[in-house]
């Protein structure tokens, strides 16, 4: 039996662009469209030509996508003919594939947005796409409000699709405008679920291949590092903890068989599994992850027990190595006698001093002076930055001799403090997310009494961790 084919609408550039807090550039906009190209989606919504000079530049090239590269706009307002309105002249304009119209299908909303009648809504939808047919585009219409003029007025609202239908338009798109404040549905969990969920996948087939599904998480976080916000750990398929684990049991089943415990192996998506390390862990959390790693250790080695516990005493006073892949791996080496000396922080200070700028304004400034040895080598450092932690990261990374083409690309790209009990004795954790020049992200953890001290402990690990995985001579 063959399979109905699914077509693929992605909205990210143009409702996406909507949302709070996002702002797209044109280049952002490129990007994006090529890498939802890439991924196999069928169509993309680039944005609005005329609304505003990003997509009116969008659109005024050729793109050379494959996708059906589209352009949103109203269809034609009432009172102007289709060779009068300078909205629907832009959308005629553009070097679009497509163009998906926006019409009103709620009577209420003809008479009381548009203060327009019925017929003239409805001679509007015509006429556009009438129009948008002759140049040769593929059309959309999407009826505003929908399920609220079917509710209200169902003759006027299937009227409106079928107007469109009559004058060539290939779809019709049915939205609910006021409950799609909270966004549209999210393609990144759809796809996954539409290709390897057997209900779905034995039905349908979609533009999206299984090499093309490996990128889905890469796409995400891609996306997220553009509008310059924390990926949702918790997101569907493409999480940093969709696939993660710290129950004993749970790992010890996963390492027999996988499909105990995960319902698509998290490599189809881009993911990989996580079987974390905390003081929930057993044996098997330990082995998994010394594997993933690259540390073979047989599972009879007692020097495993003595990792688990020292995890357990660690976590106890305030450590999360379930949230800090790369400290844990650290720690796992030195237990197992494997991270090479590098340097060594002889000593350093930090001041914090609030003085007039050249403007004569006020202003605080902090900074840190690094002492380190590297090869019997003394080296001094010194940074001004924006607070104390800031400029301890500057000045540690400022010189560290042979070893600071190994560093040249590492950046601190998030930190998080959290309070672990109140009062005047309380113990703070810092987590120190970093990222290098190949995109490669890890997560570092400090605790202290002293916030500086907790920052610095998870800043040196950073550092560490990228000499080491980097291979840097001892």
């Amino acid at each position: 039996m063959a399979r109905e084919r699914l077509d693929l609408f992605d909205t990210t550039l143009r409702d996406g662009a909507q949302t709070n807090g996002v702002d797209f550039t044109l280049n952002d906009k490129l990007v994006i469209a090529r890498m939802l190209d890439d991924l196999g989606i069928d169509y993309v919504e680039g944005g609005y030509p005329g609304a505003n000079l990003t997509d009116t530049q969008l659109f005024a090239e050729e793109r050379g996508l494959k996708t059906i590269f589209t352009a949103f706009g109203m269809a034609r307002r009432p009172g102007r003919s289709t060779s009068n309105d300078p909205g629907l002249a832009a959308l005629l304009e553009a070097k679009a594939d497509a163009i998906c119209f926006v019409a009103k299908s709620w009577d209420y909303h003809v008479r009381v947005a548009l203060e327009t009648s019925p017929e003239e809504n409805l001679a509007s939808i015509r006429d556009s796409v009438r129009a948008a047919v002759r140049s040769g585009r593929e059309v959309l219409l999407d009826c505003e409000h929908f399920f609220d003029g079917y509710k209200a007025n169902p003759q006027f609202a299937l009227a409106c699709a079928q107007a469109a239908v009559d004058e060539g338009a290939r779809w019709v798109v049915l939205c609910d405008t006021n409950g799609e404040r909270c966004g549209n549905a999210n393609l990144v969990s759809i796809i996954p679920t539409l290709k390897l969920k057997g209900e779905f996948a034995d039905r349908f087939d979609i533009g999206v291949s299984h090499a093309q599904l490996k990128t889905l998480a890469h796409a995400s976080h891609t996306l997220d590092e553009m509008l310059n916000r924390a990926p949702n750990r918790h997101a569907p398929y493409v999480g940093e903890s969709a696939f993660a684990t710290k129950a004993g049991i749970h790992a010890s089943a996963i390492m027999k068989e996988p499909a105990t415990y995960e319902h698509v192996p998290p490599d189809a998506v881009g993911n990989r599994r996580k079987l974390l390390v905390s003081d929930q862990a057993g044996k098997s959390n330990v082995l998994a992850e010394l594997e993933r790693i690259g540390l073979k250790v047989d599972k009879d080695d007692p020097r495993i027990g003595q990792l688990l516990d020292v995890v357990k005493e660690r976590e106890a006073i305030g450590y999360a190595y379930e949230a800090a892949d790369a400290s844990f791996e650290l720690l796992a080496r030195r237990v197992l006698g494997k991270v090479p000396s590098y340097f060594d922080v002889e000593k350093f200070d930090v001041n914090i001093e609030q003085r007039d700028n050249a403007l004569g304004q006020r202003v605080t400034v902090s900074l840190a002076v690094v002492k380190v040895k590297v090869e019997g080598e003394t080296l001094i450092s010194a940074a001004e930055g924006n607070g104390p932690v800031n400029a301890l990261d500057l000045a540690l990374r400022k010189d560290l001799g042979k070893y600071q083409g190994y560093i040249s690309g590492l950046e601190l790209t998030d930190y998080r403090v959290r309070i672990l009990n109140g009062g005047t004795e309380a113990v703070t954790r810092v987590l120190i997310e970093s990222q290098d020049e190949t995109g490669e992200r890890w997560t570092t953890v400090g605790v202290s009494s002293n916030i500086i001290d907790a920052s610095f402990q998870a800043l040196m690990d950073s550092i560490v961790y990228k000499l080491v995985r980097s291979g840097a001579p001892a």
